[in-house]
This record gives C-alpha cells, sequence and structure tokens, in this order.
C-alpha cells in the first residue's frame, strides 16, 4: 500500500545538509545497494526512502534494484530521483540469476528491503557480488514462515544446490519420506535459515522486539547481529487538524455516520475481507457506519464482489492511492486495522499521531504501539466478531474518543521519532560513515 511520506520540507533539509561541493561529490562514492521485491509501496518501502534521506551523498551512491516493478519512483524527492540510480529488473532465479543482478549494481554494501521475502540464494549470490556488507530489514517473519516457497515444491523449477537436491535421489528415496509434509519447514527454515543464512548477513534490522523474538526462536540467530530499530513518524507532519474536517461532506456521506478507515495493501495478509464482514454485522445491529478503504492490491476486486454480495457496497469506499493520507486520518473516528500479520505498521503511527483512535489486531509489533484499552484498542485477528466487538466498544465511547486518540499521540510522538529512527537504522546497516553529520 502507498503511503505518505515524511514531510518534504524535512528531507530537503536532510538534503541540504549532505550537499558537499561539486569537486568532492564527483569523487567516487561506494555503491549502497536496496534489493526490493514488492510492487506496491509500503511501510518497508517508506522506511528505506528515510534511510536513504539520511545518507551522505557525498560518500554514498544509492541504488534501487526493483524484482517486481518499481514503488519507488513516484515517491522520491527531485533530489533523491537525481542522486538514486534504479534498476528496474525481472524477477532473478537462482544464485546466478540475482548475481547478475547485483554484480552489475557493483555494491559496496546492500541491504534486503524486507528480507525475508527473498529466497536464500539471493543472499549467496550478495556475497559473490562481492558486497562487503549485507543488512537485512525485517518487517515480520509471515512471509518466510507461512508463504509457499515454489522451488521446493516444484523441483523443476528450482534452481542452483537446492534445485540439484530436490531432483536428487538422495531427496526423493530417504530425506522426503522422512520428512513428509515438514520437508519444506525443515529444509527452509533450519538448514538454509537457520545455519547457513546467519553465516551470510552482517546485521538484521527488526522493526519490532516480536519480530527479534521470532528470529531468535525460530532460527536461532545470533543476538549480537541483531538490533531493534522501531519504525518512526513525523509528529509535524502528521498532527490533528486545527478546523472541524470537511471530509464527510466531500465524500457525499451523511455527518450523522460514523467513519472507520482502513490503510494498507489490498492483500490477504491485510484480511480486509474481516473488516466488511464486521461492517455487515454492525450495520445489522443498526450502527450507522462508513468504512473508507485506502489502498491498492490485487484483492481490490474480490473485496468489492465481497460488498457487492454482502449488500455493504453503498457504507463502503474504496479510494485507491492517495499521496497524502492526512486528510483521511483527520477526518476518520476510527482507524481499523484487521491485518493476520504486522511487523510495526507505519499507518498506525501515522494514525495516532494526528489524533486517531485506532483498533487493531494483536500481531506483531501492534502491542508495542498500542495498549488495550488506555490508547486503543485490540482484537484477535481472523475473527469478525472480535473486530465488530472492538469496534463496538470504541464507539461507544461517545465524546471521550478524542481522549483516547490524545493519549495515542502523545506515545507514538514521544516513542517513535522518525528523525531518530531512520539515522539509527542507516547507522545499523551501514555505518557511521554512511549516515550524512548534522
Amino acid at each position: 500500500m502507498e503511503l505518505e511520506l515524511a514531510t518534504a520540507e524535512s528531507i530537503a533539509a536532510l538534503e541540504e545538509q549532505s550537499t558537499a561541493p561539486q569537486a568532492v561529490h564527483q569523487q567516487k562514492r561506494r555503491r549502497i545497494v536496496f534489493l526490493t521485491c514488492w510492487p506496491t509501496f509500503g511501510g518497508a518501502e517508506q522506511n528505506t526512502i528515510h534511510v536513504m534521506s539520511r545518507l551522505g551523498f557525498n560518500r554514498v551512491q544509492p541504488v534501487i534494484i526493483c524484482c517486481e516493478g518499481d514503488p519507488y519512483s513516484r515517491h522520491l524527492t527531485e533530489r533523491l530521483l537525481r542522486e538514486t540510480e534504479i534498476r528496474r529488473v525481472k524477477r532473478p532465479h537462482g544464485v546466478l540469476g540475482y548475481w547478475r543482478a547485483l554484480a552489475k549494481a557493483r555494491p559496496y554494501a546492500v541491504c534486503f528491503v524486507d528480507g525475508v521475502a527473498f529466497p536464500f540464494s539471493a543472499y549467496l549470490a550478495a556475497r559473490l557480488a562481492r558486497a562487503r556488507r549485507i543488512g537485512v530489514a525485517v518487517r515480520c517473519l509471515a512471509s518466510l514462515l507461512l508463504s509457499p516457497l515454489p522451488e521446493l515444491e516444484k523441483p523443476s523449477n528450482a534452481h542452483g544446490v537446492v534445485g540439484w537436491l530436490l531432483q536428487s535421489h538422495v531427496w526423493r528415496r530417504v530425506l522426503k519420506p522422512i520428512l513428509g509434509c515438514r520437508a519444506r519447514i525443515v529444509l527452509k527454515r533450519h538448514l538454509l535459515y537457520g545455519w547457513l543464512w546467519p553465516k551470510l548477513v552482517d546485521t538484521v534490522t527488526c522493526v519490532s522486539e516480536a519480530a527479534r523474538r521470532s528470529l531468535l526462536e525460530e532460527f536461532r540467530l545470533s543476538s549480537g547481529k541483531t538490533t531493534v530499530v522501531l519504525n518512526g513518524v513525523d509528529g509535524h507532519y502528521f498532527c490533528p487538524a486545527e478546523r472541524p474536517s470537511t471530509l464527510k461532506r466531500e465524500l457525499g456521506i451523511a455527518t450523522s455516520d460514523r467513519l472507520l478507515l482502513d490503510v494498507g495493501r489490498l492483500a490477504p495478509e491485510k484480511r480486509v475481507d474481516v473488516l466488511l464482514e464486521a461492517l455487515l454485522r454492525l450495520r445489522q445491529e443498526g450502527e450507522r457506519i462508513t468504512c473508507l478503504i485506502a489502498g491498492e492490491g490485487g484483492e481490490e476486486q474480490k473485496l468489492r464482489h465481497q460488498a457487492e454480495k454482502s449488500g455493504v457496497a453503498p457504507y463502503v469506499r474504496f479510494l485507491g492511492f492517495h499521496r497524502d493520507l492526512r486528510p483521511y486520518y483527520r477526518g476518520a473516528d476510527l482507524l481499523v486495522l484487521p491485518s493476520r500479520t504486522e511487523g510495526l505498521p507505519t499507518v498506525l503511527l501515522e494514525a495516532m499521531a494526528c489524533g486517531v483512535p485506532c483498533v487493531a489486531t494483536r500481531v506483531g509489533g501492534v502491542p508495542e504501539v498500542i495498549t488495550d484499552g488506555v490508547d486503543g484498542w485490540l482484537v484477535e485477528a481472523g475473527s469478525a466478531g472480535a473486530l465488530a466487538e472492538g469496534i463496538r466498544k470504541a464507539l461507544a465511547q461517545g465524546g471521550w474518543l478524542k481522549e483516547y486518540g490524545a493519549r495515542g499521540r502523545i506515545n507514538v510522538v514521544e516513542q517513535f521519532n522518525v528523525e531518530k529512527q531512520a539515522r539509527e537504522l542507516a547507522r545499523t546497516l551501514f555505518g557511521e560513515w554512511a549516515v550524512v553529520q548534522r
């Protein structure tokens, strides 16, 4: 999902600090490669731009390799577009494919954006491409633990060592019968990621303590290689409205309706279908509620069909992509986050910074932001009934609802500062030398 970037003014100021005399700027710079595989813009991509804006361009040449479309170009400032080399490639296959993509970029360092979405072969290729430092930015482990691994399920599509193993007699006649249905998990989790992967990477940054605990418990990764760097938000840019919102009037929504907002990529793990089911239950109970869904993705047509079939379509607005989400945050009564998995969602921080109370599922790093019943409400994931109850409980607060939003803003502004977090992330991934000096 495409999210709002930090203020253009704050990024421009940082870029001005990183400007060096032309003679120095033309000196050979170390190339830092950001490897990304998601076609849509989300929290991980937003954090990448925050990190890039804190790099010293007189010493660093940022390179973005996009393996599945380019979600960055329309979000970069003019200066970042000028300084950044963007390479668009087809999704590589195997060690050789990733090596070709990385070697052409001549990396000094490689950062895997939302790193667990990449196969083991990509990390091996980064080492073979002579990257001196490999960093991994981890949002959550769901994509690694739950997603299918095509080359392990279809040996004919496999490449390299894994392909050879799966097509060998040793695999078919010995390992697979012994391991059974757990064969994929055993190979992927314990052999590739549990033993070999930690030897290839230098540092792994996690956006939440929950993600770090999962890494340590599931893959026995050395605690010395893992660091928690929380997501951040610009509390000056994302702030409560000075005047009453006119959003309902602009969208033609009755002023008596309560406005729910969901922001995120329209993907299965975001469970917008659960939100639509909860909305149906609440409308059947007589609640006057309209739901705004801001985002785009492959699930949109399926969700529209669900809304039409269930009869809630008149009370649902699909907003698509919006660069500036502040008017929607400020006009909403509640932000609802029904995800099955999350790292530490940026949209949650943005909404709370705007003073919007939130109802969210108790997954990933969400409980590290919201204290249930104090500055928001937490519900169990995957249950439309639990989500409807959480929304009902929040709306029952009436005039006190704004107090929850005010407490939430104080929390995120104090604990999740984007300037501090972005500089810390850049320093952890690449070292002090790469960060612009203040």
